[in-house]
């Protein structure tokens, strides 16, 4: 197995670039508020405790009423980097190392696809400046997500393109290993979309071979493909029972494409930067300004047209693959009854914001900019090429108002013909040119819409949870706040993740969230019952039942929270006592349906639905609740009755009595578990939560994974039989 695809330092200065952009990462500079600070950085705040007490984290009892947090790809907990880099850092800087790192590997990887693809060093290192600080990757800087699966899925594109020209099983091994670490980080949608991808671009480099030989290397890739999903067996069982359970696989999944017209964005980066995010004019076109941006650099657009009518054969299939990506992330908009057509093909039907498909057409655009920099055979076609681009340009900015970001973009043009021009007689002006795609992607990139800062400390820089971290006891704490409060080991009652929550976790969130509620005595009352201690209030929100602990500004909260304002009123009450989390139950009703149940319990009755109608109208006997921690505890009752646990009733869940036969808890309320005990006296009850995925799953990823590093290992040291191909017939 050749890993030498880079054929020297020269491939790597893309990646070099890349790295030297992001080098604020490492000086505490890093996206700000947002998805990072209210989900990802929390949520693996949560994965850092539980390496740090030696356990896998399949349930966080922080993240409102309970949540299977493995099971919240988000956390990417079997993700191997992740066992390293959130037991040795802060979770601050596991984050942006894990960032830098996963951007500038891919700039490497895109590089060494170039050049297994024919590349030269220079349009290998273009490719690689391109896709990695392309527009698509600035606007999600704040996903996680996106650079880690775009990384994998480009791995999987330089493997697979080893099983096409070679057929030897050790890049097959590869596709696996590439293609389940990708699924082992989480989201799966940009790994999913990927797999498409990759089945094309190896059927274009097997243009050619007789038709069994072609059948029998993309059988391989395929075969690779399918070992990667073993090898991330255990966290897809686990995610998939999570989006079944939830409904999160049943979401509208025609919103969010990209808009067409705005592909002259390509040329002109300023033309609707402008308009805020969320303004709306981007939901007239069905989308939000963070979900669209299409942007690879002035110098690789130019380049790239060079290299589509260039149409060298392995530059051939990306230009296919370049149109097809843009055709499904605008589909939305010119064919909306297509687009729901695709959704249902298998996979690619799962994930929203078709407007993500655009991170293909950046891949594509930048390999095709790197063919575009070795075009030198066909004067005629890159002087089309050149006047394609230039065309391009000029169509958009008919009728439109030029402003500073177009003049700099006008300069940067200038520059980009002159170097073209000058670079193709004379080889020395090309670094120059490298110079400025990096110089303008790099601007643009901090300059989306990602907010980018210096980290907040917390709850030391927060005045509102310093002064919450003085009270004696914390349970769930409800506001604006969405997972921070996980940032300090407290618990939030309003869980923010990746799936829709479950209809208890989401009316929590629902009541948290709306100060209009504070006006129903109930549902403060359910809340209460639910174990929420405090409240953070925003603005000049109604107050709620309480005592008011701080009153004032929060410059901390102000970047963080969900509407990020500078100079709000930022209010702390404290609303409750903390409670055991479990409640002796002597009478329940039948309810009709799940919603009804769970309207019922915000009266403070409770209800289960037919499928524990065996315990409705049945009057319990007294009980209390002697002692209760996450693990179970004891009740003293005088007869049969029912426990209540705050906590969901999710799969996997199971309980005894006083070391009797495990069993499965009943559903209260709409969704919380209770655990029906029998007899009088003192009991004890033990509680445990194991996926019911996770015995066969986890045995298939270990097997899957080792066999991969196996196989791989043995093609490092000698030559491994092939799959036959053209060669061997």
């Amino acid at each position: 197995m050749n890993v030498a695809d880079l054929r020297g330092a020269s491939g790597l200065v893309g990646a070099l670039a890349v790295g030297v952009v992001l080098a604020p990462l490492w000086l505490g500079y890093r996206p700000v508020g947002g998805d990072p600070d209210r989900l990802f950085c929390p949520i693996k705040g949560e994965l850092a405790r539980a390496f740090q007490e030696g356990r896998l984290p399949f349930w966080s009892d922080r993240l409102g009423l309970g949540f299977p947090l493995l099971a919240e790809s988000h956390a990417a907990a079997l993700y191997p980097p992740n066992w390293v880099l959130y037991r040795a850092l802060a979770v601050d800087d596991a984050y942006a190392v894990a960032m830098w790192g996963h951007t500038v590997g891919l700039a490497v990887v895109v590089a060494a696809y170039a050049r297994r693809l024919g590349m030269g060093a220079g349009g290998a290192a273009l490719a690689s400046l391109a896709v990695s600080l392309s527009g698509f990757l600035s606007i999600h800087a704040s996903h996680e997500w996106a650079y880690h699966g775009l990384f994998y899925g480009v791995l999987t594109l330089w493997a697979a393109d080893g099983v096409a020209t070679s057929g030897r099983l050790v890049w097959v091994a590869a596709v696996a290993l590439a293609s389940g670490m990708g699924w082992l980080v989480g989201h799966f949608q940009i790994q999913a979309w990927a797999l498409p991808i990759v089945m094309i671009a190896s059927a274009g480099r097997l243009t050619g071979r007789t038709g069994w030989a072609k059948l029998r290397r993309l059988a391989g890739v395929g075969l690779g493909i399918a070992w990667g999903g073993a090898i991330a067996a255990a966290q897809l069982a686990l995610s998939w029972e999570l989006a079944r359970w939830t409904g999160s696989a049943d979401r509208d999944r025609i919103f969010y494409g990209y808009p067409p017209a705005h592909a002259f964005e390509l040329a002109w980066p300023s033309l609707f930067r402008a308009i805020a995010p969320e303004d709306g004019y981007w939901f007239a076109l069905g989308t939000t300004g963070y979900e669209a941006c299409l942007f690879v650099g002035i110098p690789a657009l130019v380049l790239a047209c060079v290299g589509a009518v260039g149409w060298r054969r392995p530059a051939r299939v990306w230009v296919v693959l370049t149109a097809m990506s843009f055709a499904l992330a605008t589909m939305p908009s010119w064919w909306p009854a297509g687009y729901a057509l695709v959704t249902h093909v298998p996979l690619l039907g799962l994930f929203r914001c078709p407007a993500r498909w655009t991170a293909f057409t950046s891949l594509g655009l930048g390999l095709l900019a790197g063919f575009g920099w070795d075009e030198t055979r066909s004067r005629r076609r890159w002087v089309a090429g050149v006047l394609g681009a230039v065309g391009f340009a000029g169509v958009g900015l008919l009728g439109r108002r030029l402003d500073p970001g177009v003049a700099a973009s006008a300069v940067v043009w200038g520059l980009t013909l002159l170097l073209i021009l000058v670079g193709r007689r004379d080889s020395r002006a090309r670094p120059a040119l490298l110079a400025l795609a990096a110089g303008e992607l790099g601007w643009w990139y901090y300059h989306a819409t990602t907010v980018w800062g210096r980290g907040v400390e917390l709850p030391a820089a927060s005045p509102v949870l310093s002064r919450l971290s003085q009270e004696p006891t914390i349970g769930l704490v409800a506001g604006p706040l969405d997972d921070l409060p996980l940032r300090v080991g407290w618990g939030t009652a309003e869980p923010y993740v990746g799936f829709r929550l479950d209809p208890v976790n989401g009316l929590l969130r629902q009541v948290s969230e709306r100060d209009q509620w504070l006006a129903d005595p109930g549902l403060v009352d359910w809340l209460k019952r639910r174990g929420v201690t405090h409240r953070v209030v925003e603005g000049d929100g109604r107050a709620p039942p309480g005592v008011l602990l701080y009153d004032g500004a929060d410059p901390a909260l102000d970047r963080l929270a969900r509407s990020p304002r500078p100079g709000k009123r930022w209010r702390l009450y404290r609303t409750g006592d903390r409670r055991p989390g479990a409640a002796w139950v002597q009478e329940v009703r039948l309810a009709a349906t799940r919603p009804e149940a769970l309207a019922l319990a915000v009266r403070g009755i409770t209800a289960v639905t037919a499928e524990a109608a065996d315990l409705a109208g049945r009057r319990f006997a007294p009980g209390r609740i002697v002692d209760w921690d996450a693990g179970g505890g004891r009740v003293a009752h005088e007869g049969p009755g029912v426990v209540r646990l705050d906590r969901i009733a999710y799969p996997g869940w199971s309980y005894r009595v006083n070391g009797g036969s495990w069993q499965r808890p009943r559903e209260l309320e709409g969704g919380l578990q209770g655990l029906v005990v029998e007899g009088a006296g003192q009991s004890r009850i033990d509680v445990r939560y194991e996926p019911t995925d996770w015995g066969w799953a986890s045995g298939l990823s270990l097997g899957a994974g080792l066999l991969a590093l196996g196989v791989v290992g043995l093609g490092l040291r000698r030559p491994v039989r092939s799959i036959p191909g053209p060669e061997a017939d």
